[in-house]
């Protein structure tokens, strides 16, 4: 389908622009700052490796302040700053940035990844760690950076001024950019090619064309050159997290109650125990809803419809396999989350025909339709009021938006970080599912402004190249006249246009392999 953008000239009254001019140029780099820098702890004299790092970051004098603030929040010695010189600041980060606004090659992988072959792709803005929903460690996601990075310093002569770039961009939390700061400063020539950007990815819930979506909408933002250890932020994100555990036991207690009133079975769900059935659920990060949502239906469904139709309940006896649903859960844990699966919990029509084929001698398609026939057969008394009841709850009850922080939340937590950038991340993500096509960019129009008003100064770019759109969302997004959309818009309010591939796995090129 052709997308028609709307005109022009409708952005250009309908949004508020606020102009913020670029950074001054770097301050003159004179032999006294020179000689002041290369006289760390009284010595005159210093390897050619610091020589080399001390040049790099006298390019970027502001970083400097950037990364000795680092150093001494992390507890290090913030004299010793040259030895994070691989970690950069928001000065350096800007500088690629515009290198890359207009070209969307460095960000891509390419073709048969042809542009990793030849060294081509620069950055990868968008990672997550195994303190989120990733699958690497720090080091593991240092070890393969820093090797990739090698091989670009040594196969392209060009790769000094714009060597590869990654950025820690963890949802909601900065366990691993604190990490990477001690792991760098313990070994920095291993990382010397390398470029690492601190960052984090924030769930917030905003206002936008309300007339269009109604309710406030679910809207990831990134934020780099962040110092993870500044107290004022620091703890922001604990907060943050703090607001999820507490939906988490919302949404539980509503459905004992729930429950308790149409089975009689007192405190039948628990918080623990769903965080037994999906990990992630410990760290208070994002997906509360939908993880606390798969827990209860999962359950609900063992009790009253696998443990209530008779095929399926003689298998279970014949194989001496737990005939409760608390038990059932427990023994078919690893088969909800395999680690392959997209960062998702299987449903129990998915898990239940995997666990019991390799515990039993059926077959996974014959207990897949086992469980369908039950779950929509009129033996199975499923309590309609329970499911209506649940639904109600988990949409109207406790609102997301209510625990979450918004735009302006985010900008005032980075007060004490005056560096600090923020972003959209994957912008197209929140109108993807959108029929009406002039829908769609009315409610980026209103995106950008609320993003631009709020995070003023901070706001500086978006992930126009972002990778990892669905295909069906790619469609739209490669047609010339939302190409030509984003590049308006990015112009109007002075954004610099970034990408990534969203990487949750251990492929540091792409985002689930």
């Amino acid at each position: 389908m052709k997308i028609i953008p709307i005109k022009h000239s409708f952005i250009q009254q309908s949004l508020k622009t606020q102009h913020v001019s670029m950074p001054q140029s770097c301050e003159d780099r004179s032999n006294t700052c020179y000689l002041r820098l290369c006289s760390f702890k009284g010595q005159d004299l210093v390897s050619n490796s610091i020589r080399n790092a001390i040049d790099e970051m006298l390019k970027y004098p502001k970083d400097i302040k950037y990364r000795k603030e680092l150093m001494k929040n992390a507890g290090l010695n913030p004299r010793e700053f040259y030895k994070i010189r691989s970690i950069i600041g928001t000065q350096e980060i800007e500088s690629m940035m515009k290198s890359f606004n207009d070209d969307e090659t460095p960000y891509s992988t390419g073709k048969d990844y042809e542009n990793v072959i030849s060294c081509k792709m620069r950055a990868n803005l968008h990672i997550h760690t195994v303190a989120s929903d990733g699958a690497m460690t720090p080091d593991e996601l240092l070890e393969k950076a820093s090797s990739y990075a090698d091989r670009v310093a040594q196969n392209n002569p060009s790769a000094k001024d714009m060597p590869f770039t990654i950025a820690i961009t963890d949802h909601d939390t900065t366990e691993s950019s604190k990490e990477v700061i001690k792991l760098i400063a313990q070994n920095p020539d291993k990382y010397k090619n390398l470029r690492v950007i601190l960052g984090v990815e924030m769930t917030t819930y905003n206002n936008i064309a309300l007339d269009i979506v109604k309710n406030p909408v679910n809207t990831h933002v990134l934020v780099y050159g962040i110092d993870p250890n500044e107290p004022t932020f620091d703890k922001f994100i604990s907060s943050t997290k703090d607001k999820k555990f507490v939906i988490q036991q919302k949404m539980i207690d509503k459905a004992n109650s729930l429950y308790e009133q149409e089975y009689g079975q007192k405190e039948f769900f628990s918080v623990k125990q769903a965080k037994d059935y999906f990990p992630p659920l410990n760290k208070g990060l994002l997906g509360v809803y939908n993880y606390i949502s798969a827990y209860l239906d999962t359950k609900h469904n063992l009790e009253n419809v696998v443990l209530k139709e008779g095929n399926l309940t003689k298998l279970l006896i014949d194989n001496n396999l737990p005939t409760s649903s608390d038990e059932l859960l427990s023994d078919m844990k690893e088969f909800y989350y395999p680690l392959t699966y997209n960062n998702k919990a299987l449903k129990l029509k998915d898990a239940l025909p995997k666990y019991l084929s390799k515990k039993t001698d059926v077959d996974e398609e014959t207990i897949k339709n086992m469980y369908s026939k039950a779950l929509n057969s009129s033996v199975i008394s499923f309590d309609d009021k329970l499911k209506i009841g649940l639904e109600e709850y988990k949409r109207t009850v406790v609102p997301k938006y209510d625990y979450v922080p918004d735009f302006k939340d985010l900008y005032n937590a980075l007060r004490d970080q005056e560096n600090t950038f923020i972003g959209l991340a994957h912008p197209l993500e929140p109108v993807k599912k959108m029929q009406n096509i002039d829908d769609r960019f009315t409610f980026l129009n209103d995106f950008y402004n609320e993003f631009k008003e709020n995070c003023k100064e901070k706001a500086k770019f978006s992930e126009v190249y972002y990778q990892s759109y669905p295909a069906n969302t790619r469609e739209f997004q490669v047609e010339d006249e939302t190409v030509e959309f984003f590049d308006d818009i990015s112009n109007e309010y002075e954004l610099y246009k970034t990408g990534s591939q969203d990487t949750h796995r251990t492929n540091i090129f792409k985002r689930y392999y």
